[in-house]
């Protein structure tokens, strides 16, 4: 049954699907989003998902319900790849990250898809642990990625489809030997991936930590922290997170960027004019020269609008609250589609095709809503880490197209053709 919320908004800009019991509000415009997950505090927690509770992920910044725990998670993220640190810590590493790559498309033989995976994950790797991940540590990350897709599957899970807490713990703490309670063993076996894959780097890193090891961002923690009982849980989780949500996100960023590009040509040659003009070619870009390439901006802008890296951001109120005249239950969960926020055409014009032009600026107009502001999240569950990967994205795009030219592979243009997920 779906409900139509006929509120000061315009039509079908948010509506709730009941679904086995529980209402979920659905959020398709950036208005209603910002009046309800910005300016609200009480929707700054995330829904349940009983199978990732079981798998350990609750602890996970993405995960975490809001509270205490998850301030000082966005406190100690904040203070190591906010703007200031940035700029003052990690531009190096950002600038020799992205030249590792340039020179691994120049010299593998492996496919560029490949060769952009790897590196997004190195580049985690070294900034989280200090570290390069070995075959076996890229495989067990892939694991638990896709464990906790199988985990937050739209009604595989009767457990996730209870709508009260108390049945959903019930049957959370069953013993695993019933009959029925196969999820449970699954569960314990994706739950000790999950742990090996945060805890072991982790804990090397603390092993080493008075030995010449690489600055890390778990090594800068245990410096600093003020020695808190729960400190190191803190670390485990929040650096387990800057791998797992960073990984496929900016890997999807990167690759919708190439695949767009080799689909124009045409605004590939502009950006490289750009970056022959204002950098010249007798050196890199860098991230000093951001300001000054316009054109690759609107570029950058223009593909995450194509292709929002996360189509649906999930997030829930811990307070019953009501919008236009209409009631919203403590714990419902809401839905920001930013995909189709991103694809208004009242804002887009044209949304269905790729024109970077759009966010140019123009006397006497203005260009529309930058999608930055909206695939990160919102309010204050907006993604610390969203200065680092802008910054890496940019260096990435501005360095491979001042050095190469992208062509389809036997000069047949790749289908615009994603695959739908938590990422896209």
């Amino acid at each position: 049954m779906v409900t139509v919320l006929t509120s000061h908004a315009c039509a079908g800009s948010i509506f709730t699907i009941q679904n086995v019991g529980r209402p979920v509000v659905v959020i398709n415009t950036v208005d209603v989003a910002l009046d309800l997950l910005e300016r609200r505090s009480h929707f700054s927690c995330r829904p349940r998902w009983p199978m990732a509770e079981l798998l350990g992920r609750q602890k996970n910044v993405g995960f975490q319900y809001y509270g205490e725990r998850l301030k000082r998670c966005r406190k100690l993220l904040h203070g190591a790849i906010g703007q200031s640190a940035l700029s003052t810590t990690w531009s190096t590493f950002l600038d020799s990250q992205s030249l590792a790559l340039l020179c691994r498309f120049r010299d593998s033989s492996e496919e560029p898809y490949v060769v952009i995976s790897r590196c997004v994950e190195e580049l985690l790797m070294r900034f989280t642990y200090g570290q390069e991940p070995n075959p076996e540590y890229r495989k067990l990350a892939n694991e638990v990625m896709h464990e906790t897709s199988i985990a937050l599957q739209p009604g595989r899970w009767m457990v996730n489809l209870v709508p009260t807490r108390a049945y959903a713990l019930l049957i959370m703490y069953v013993p695993s030997w019933l009959p029925g309670a196969g999820f449970k063993r699954w569960a314990s076996s994706a739950r000790e991936n999950f742990f090996k894959l945060t805890r072991e780097p982790f804990l090397e890193v603390k092993r080493s930590l008075n030995s010449a090891t690489a600055e890390s961002f778990v090594k800068h923690a245990l410096q600093t922290c003020p020695g808190a009982p729960d400190d190191e849980d803190i670390i485990v989780s929040v650096a387990g997170s800057l791998y797992s949500a960073g990984t496929d996100t900016i890997n999807a960023v990167i690759l919708t960027l190439f695949l767009l590009l080799i689909r124009h040509p045409e605004v590939q040659e502009r950006v490289y004019r750009e970056i022959s003009c204002v950098v010249g070619l007798d050196r890199l870009p860098d991230l000093s020269d951001r300001d000054s390439l316009p054109y690759l901006d609107s570029v950058l802008q223009e593909s995450m609008r194509f292709n929002p890296p996360v189509p649906l951001v999930a997030h829930s109120n811990w307070k019953e609250e009501s919008y236009g005249g209409h009631r919203i239950p403590q714990k419902t969960w809401v839905m920001a589609n930013v995909w189709a926020m991103l694809h208004d055409e009242v804002e887009y014009p044209l949304a269905s095709e790729f024109r970077p032009e759009r966010f140019l600026p123009k006397v006497g107009y203005a260009p529309p809503r930058d999608p930055r502001s909206l695939i990160y999240g919102f309010g204050r569950r907006l993604c610390p880490g969203l200065h680092f990967a802008n910054a890496y994205i940019f260096l990435v795009a501005a360095r491979t197209l001042a050095c190469y030219k992208l062509l389809p592979q036997d000069n047949r243009l790749p289908p615009p053709d994603f695959v739908t997920g938590l990422i896209r």
